[in-house]
């Protein structure tokens, strides 16, 4: 995906209250400002991988109500406590895409098979879509901020992203795009409406967005494939949007931060192409401010955080400290009602790396940039040093990220 720490900046920045993804939460408010950036890659060309030889042990179970579903989500939770333990190494192959212009890129989107990679370059406006290591170059039109953005691509290379315009705009000036066959469509603003964010696209080529009106009222959109300028509106406020299905169905998330003082509960929200809608409520102990708050979803797994009570301080352009929750990595199969989270292990704030069979990357300390991905059994792999992880295989045997200012992949063995 992006440069999640510059998107959710300038997210944040939009009048947008409430993806990747995150997105709902760094729309809040365009008077908060801050810039986080990573920094520097000091990685070698062979990744060292630390595998755990014992699985994760399982310290709590517990369900909130039998199990029915409703489709194919299940409509109750059973939350499980999980651990990880060190063990052997491994190494894996560093493969560069070859750089079409000179500068530094930053990996923005990756297709599900790994075969398709978008990056903006830092130094020029084009974008680059690498399809099975071969570049394309294509801009947004009419480009008014330093960066383009690219949120989400698919297998058939249909990128969708935004120009962000100027953060500080409280008007809201971001327009969002869809790259396909060489040509760029501008996604239409439905009517009313002053602020209209693309966050995911389907492989059908459907992209979700999130709305933001002068009256601030909150939406969400759907830009059908064949008729993108016919947008879908779904009338439902304080909704973070995760992510849009192959059949059309949206997953959002309703969080403790934009969630109406009478509504006592985070959930997942998920709304039907057929006009019907399915609430799932977060299972006990996810109360705190943050919790469920960002989310990406690939296959059946729902990627989420659950907060915890220590905090990760940092400071702002304004030279004041400010800060967020710490958050516990969590697994949630949307279509069993199993919710794992980890105890050991902390996310970055709206990180959205995990794959379709359960791999994602995490930490171990709540302050630092995700060195570890971890294995559905509960093994982890050590990650380049301060290296930026984007995207992670299913089977865990690809990587797709940055190094040293290039886009490249990772072969590991099996």
């Amino acid at each position: 995906m992006s440069d999640d720490n510059d998107v959710r900046t300038l997210l944040r920045d939009c009048d947008i209250p409430a993806t990747r993804l995150d997105v709902g939460g760094l729309m809040a408010d365009s008077r908060r400002s801050f810039r986080r950036r990573r920094t520097g890659r000091a990685a070698a060309a062979v990744l060292a991988v630390v595998a755990v030889a014992v699985p994760a042990a399982v310290v709590a179970n517990r369900w909130t109500a039998p199990e029915p579903t409703a489709g194919d989500i299940a409509t109750a939770t059973r939350v499980v406590h999980r651990t990880t333990v060190a063990g052997s190494t491994r190494e894996c192959a560093m493969t560069p895409l070859p750089a079409p212009m000179a500068g530094s890129y930053s990996v923005q989107a990756v297709d599900d098979r790994g075969e398709r990679v978008a990056a903006v370059n830092y130094s020029f406006q084009p974008l680059t879509l690498w399809t099975r290591g071969e570049p394309t170059l294509f801009s947004w039109p009419d480009l008014r901020a330093q960066r383009a953005r690219a949120v989400g691509v698919t297998t058939s290379g249909t990128v969708v992203g935004y120009d962000p315009g100027d953060p500080g705009d409280p008007g809201g000036t971001a327009v969002s795009y869809l790259y396909r066959d060489g040509a760029v469509h501008t996604l239409a603003k439905p009517d009313g409406y002053r602020q209209a964010l693309v966050v995911d696209v389907n492989e059908r080529g459907d992209a979700l967005g999130t709305l933001g009106s002068p009256d601030d009222r909150t939406a969400l959109v759907v830009w059908p494939a064949g008729r993108p300028d016919r947008p879908r509106v779904i009338a439902e406020a304080g909704l973070t949007p995760v992510a849009i299905r192959d059949d059309g169905t949206v997953i959002a998330l309703r969080t403790g931060e934009r969630r109406s003082p009478v509504d006592r509960g985070d959930a997942v929200v998920v709304h039907r192409p057929d006009g019907t809608r399915l609430r799932i409520d977060a299972p006990p102990g996810f109360t705190l401010p943050g919790s469920l708050e960002y989310g990406s979803v690939h296959g059946d797994l729902l990627f989420t955080t659950l907060a915890t009570d220590q905090r990760v301080e940092f400071g702002s352009d304004a030279g004041e400290p400010t800060g967020y929750p710490a958050s516990r990595p969590v697994l949630w199969n949307l279509r069993t009602g199993l919710v794992e989270v980890f105890d050991d292990l902390f996310v970055e704030r709206g990180s959205r790396v995990a794959g379709s069979g359960g791999w994602f990357t995490a930490k171990k300390e709540p302050a630092m940039v995700a060195d570890l991905a971890v294995a559905p059994d509960g093994t982890t792999h050590r990650l380049p040093e301060l290296a930026r992880i984007d995207w992670i295989s299913a089977d865990g045997s690809t990587l797709v990220g940055d190094y040293e200012g290039a886009a490249v992949t990772w072969r590991c063995p099996g």
